[in-house]
């Protein structure tokens, strides 16, 4: 089972804080190199960092924070594994869109290497 929830609030002190370390664009540089060509990467970086990382990408600063963490997410998605579980998260946040709960139990069904994936959604 994979539990999908958002990370905090884009107005908490602690995300403010948070998007405003220096270290954060090297950090997301730093992973979108080691990530690129490398599965095992890939999917480590991608088992948890999903939430994030979607936030980051709608950061707009001098540093370039969203557009560092869209290229993170484009390295990642290389495995096809961790491209369903992007998947499965945009489909998460489309349907709180609707008024469903914020916090999804989500088991991948058939998480293959192939390009025709499953994905079987049970909400709590």
């Amino acid at each position: 089972m994979l539990f999908i929830a958002l990370p905090l609030s884009t107005d908490s002190e602690d995300w403010k804080e948070f998007i405003s370390k220096p270290a954060l664009p090297f950090a997301l540089r730093l992973l979108t190199g080691l990530s690129r060509g490398h599965p095992a990467t890939q999917q480590l970086v991608g088992r948890d960092i999903l939430p994030v990382l979607h936030k980051l990408e709608q950061v707009s600063s001098d540093e370039h924070i969203g557009t560092a963490a869209e290229n993170l997410m484009e390295a990642l998605k290389e495995s096809q594994q961790v491209k369903a579980r992007v998947r499965l998260f945009e489909i998460s946040l489309s349907l709180q869109c609707f008024g469903f709960s914020e916090t999804f139990k989500c088991q991948a069904v058939e998480m293959s290497v192939t390009a025709a994936q499953k994905v079987h959604c049970l909400f709590v």
